[in-house]
């Protein structure tokens, strides 16, 4: 009651409404503008044609990424969070992809009555330099 009173005395009179929305503790109005957007499906084409220029590059200029959203009928926000969102997608990939690896090549040495051999130990050397050399294009 008294933020209401301090804030109608300071601005005027608030809507009734307005005032039932204002979080207490930081006076912020949680109205329609607060909600959270829907999210965007995209349809099979532009997902192809995302992930067909993705293959070519992993980074558009903005002059590409307003091409492309004109193109697919997009906004440029849109097309550079789905860009942001696959690299993130592509790096986590890499990363689980090397990790499995090593993890075989681990097991594989565990029961191995050799002990590593320079295979192995080749094997691990460039599973890390490809993550390190992809992680490097991100």
């Amino acid at each position: 009651a008294s933020l209401r009173s301090a804030e109608s005395t300071s601005h005027g009179e608030m809507d009734e409404d307005r005032a039932d929305n204002l979080d207490t503790s930081h006076g912020h109005d949680h109205t329609d503008s607060k909600r959270k957007k829907a999210r965007t499906m995209f349809s099979r084409y532009q997902v192809r044609q995302l992930e067909h220029l993705f293959d070519l590059k992993m980074y558009l200029t903005s002059n590409e990424r307003v091409a492309l959203a004109r193109k697919l009928s997009l906004t440029e926000t849109q097309v550079k969070i789905w860009f942001q969102n696959r690299r993130n997608k592509a790096k986590r990939e890499v990363e689980e992809s090397a990790s499995m690896h090593l993890q075989h090549i681990q097991h594989l040495q565990r029961f191995s009555i050799f002990g590593p051999t320079d295979a192995s130990v080749a094997a691990m050397m460039n599973a890390a330099a490809d993550a390190v050399a992809f992680n490097a294009r991100l």
